[in-house]
């Protein structure tokens, strides 16, 4: 197979998931292997159950490529406080990590370390995203069940089901947004996603500058305008369709179904 014309950038996040992270390392090793190139960069929530020996083994077999940074060993990170301002920093600092090479033939692939992303990947699935180019970002799809509302807005999930939750009452709002979608609708436009995996064109991310947030204003119908906590994904796709980017979920692109 010919390999695909670009550098893959792997960024991820990880705290106490040996259960999972030998099958997510594997499935990046099949992530890479599509590409010329590629580097991949770890942050490790100081974890306490064997993952960061695990990530640091492996950051060695091929450690020109692969690096693991411990999380207490950057002073701003260890210094965060809570665990939405804990994403939003490290996420940042894999941008920041990788931003010297955005461009237009690095691609920047994003993945969450959990059960979604450790049982074998989806490879027919992945290249599926290249069967079309109008895309600056594009999302990875769940066999059964759409999980991940939390960082979805799109032409049914407008807005966040926490803020519905609290008006309503109702527990539960949540799961009428969890529709499987099925891979045979194709690519679903979004305003944000995430579902474990996402995979951005670094030139749409140099153009645009987007920022991780774990806050939203949000004006009430009292006309008071609230704090709230936001997924820290939401306002980082928002500026880059402000900047025009086209986002979509693939549906032909499967990882797993939470557990």
């Amino acid at each position: 197979m010919t390999q695909l014309p670009y550098k893959l950038l792997v960024g991820a996040l990880t705290k106490n998931n040996a259960k999972y992270i030998i099958g997510v390392l594997k499935n990046i090793e099949t992530y890479t292997s599509l590409f010329q190139d590629y580097e991949c960069f770890f942050i490790d929530g100081d974890s306490t159950d064997g993952t960061g020996i695990i990530l640091k083994s492996w950051a060695k077999q091929d450690a020109q490529k692969r690096s693991v940074m411990v999380e207490n060993a950057n002073e701003t990170l260890s210094k965060a406080s809570g665990r939405g301002e804990k994403l939003t920093l490290a996420r940042q600092h894999i941008l920041t990590h990788f931003q010297p090479q955005f461009g237009d033939n690095t691609l920047l692939l994003l993945l969450d370390t959990d059960s979604v992303n450790a049982k074998v990947v989806d490879k027919q699935g992945f290249l599926s995203c290249f069967e079309r180019d109008d895309w600056s970002a594009v999302f990875v799809n769940q066999p059964t069940v759409y999980y991940d509302v939390w960082a979805l807005r799109d032409s049914v999930c407008q807005g966040d089901w926490q803020i519905e939750w609290r008006l309503t009452g109702d527990v539960n709002c949540h799961k009428k947004y969890q529709a499987r979608k099925d891979p045979s609708v194709g690519w679903w436009p979004v305003q944000s996603a995430f579902g474990g995996a996402g995979l951005y064109k670094t030139s749409a991310l140099k153009q645009a500058n987007p920022k991780y947030k774990c806050i939203q204003k949000w004006p009430a119908p009292n006309g008071v305008v609230y704090e709230l906590p936001v997924c820290e994904h939401v306002p980082f796709h928002f500026d880059l369709v402000q900047a025009g980017c086209k986002l979509f979920i693939n549906c032909k692109w499967l990882n797993c179904d939470h557990e």
